[in-house]
């Protein structure tokens, strides 16, 4: 009964062990990849293989999960460039739970911030200017800019008289300029 118990256990555990040698990779052939994502070197099955790595909505491993391999094969992917590896909602990953355990992860888009900021338009150059001015002079206004850095077409100054402006330079149309705020640009 021993002998028969860890003939068993030495099966079940040799059957959980795989031994990736390089012999094992001549017969494996590598299959043809339509990658959404970048292509990952010899990253499938012991290394024998080119793989996809994951894109959005695609399974992965956690950085700080270390057991990455079942069975010789990796349990997620790498996740493509401008993609990271986050922790997976509940139920994101529900059609993997049998392949998956804990730092399950879920490939997601991260957004980049340009390191090179635009230089400043003129619009907002004057608003930094009269934002730190001490000079302060009756009919002053300090320019409202866009998200691109032209000028918001509707201003007003410090009286509460507004006014239409050119987009680019921020000429003030004289003809639109009255002592309250209904004017409309």
């Amino acid at each position: 009964m021993l002998k028969l118990l860890l003939l068993v256990s030495s099966l079940v555990a040799g059957s959980y062990a795989i031994a990736c040698v390089p012999e094992m990779c001549n017969s494996i052939e590598q299959p043809e990849l339509n990658c959404n994502g970048d292509v990952i070197k010899n990253g499938g099955f012991c290394g024998c293989t080119d793989i996809c790595a994951g894109v959005e909505g695609d399974p992965c491993v956690l950085p700080e999960d270390n057991s990455i391999l079942l069975l010789g094969i990796p349990r997620g992917v790498p996740c493509s460039q401008g993609h990271e590896c986050t922790k997976a909602a509940y139920g994101e990953l529900n059609h993997l739970k049998p392949l998956l355990t804990s730092g399950s992860g879920v490939c997601k888009k991260t957004f980049e911030v340009s390191t090179t900021p635009r230089p400043l338009s003129q619009c907002e150059q004057t608003r930094r200017v009269r934002m730190i001015s001490f000079a302060i002079w009756r009919g002053q206004w300090t320019p409202k800019c866009n998200a691109d850095g032209t000028y918001q077409p509707k201003q007003c100054d410090n009286t509460g008289a507004c006014f239409c402006v050119t987009a680019n330079e921020g000429k003030v149309l004289e003809e639109t300029k009255r002592n309250s705020q209904n004017v409309s640009c």
